[in-house]
């Protein structure tokens, strides 16, 4: 038994593996040794929870072999799961998205799916492209390029939502 046995939790959200993101599916969370959750939890006690992970129920498992047995990968799971945590755990409604009418959300879409190939070339993944459409401590790379194209993905629906709103009206 290797002792990784210890989820984190953020609202309704798992940590995975190496910072590497969040999902809502229990399968899909990180293993940590009780140290390693306790040390990570302790950032931000108000809002980290450490579980074992035989307190959380594994219907989470079975509506993900649900989801996949219609189509959804992990990655489409991944990505409306990060758009829901936009939405729900950083307040990103849609009545905040339809104030960035003028391609911000496409931009930080791009800057997000760029960053997560270039990361080797000089300008490097650690500054953001010159068309990111916000403040540089806004620019979060933790978790590497799938983590970045997650975040490109969901980014990429808002903005497709905003403009379905706009010409809905």
């Amino acid at each position: 038994m290797s002792g990784r046995e210890w989820l984190i939790r953020k609202g309704g959200y798992f940590y995975r593996a190496n910072r590497a993101g969040y999902t809502t599916e229990k399968v899909s969370a990180g293993r940590y040794t009780k140290a390693e959750a306790d040390a990570e939890a302790a950032i931000e006690p108000e809002n980290f929870t450490v579980l074992h992970e035989s307190e959380i129920p594994d219907a989470p498992e079975i509506e993900a072999l649900k989801a996949e047995a219609m189509g959804r990968t992990a990655a489409v799971r991944d990505v409306l799961a990060e758009r829901r945590r936009q939405v729900e755990g950083e307040g990103w409604t849609p009545e905040h998205d339809d104030a960035h009418a003028n391609g911000e959300l496409a931009n930080a879409a791009a800057c997000y799916a760029l960053g997560a190939t270039v990361s080797k070339l000089k300008w490097g993944h650690k500054s953001p492209p010159a068309i990111w459409p916000w403040r540089k401590s806004w620019w979060k790379i933790e978790g590497g390029a799938r983590r970045m194209l997650v975040k490109a993905g969901a980014l990429i629906i808002a903005e497709i939502e905003r403009l379905d709103r706009r010409d809905a009206k």
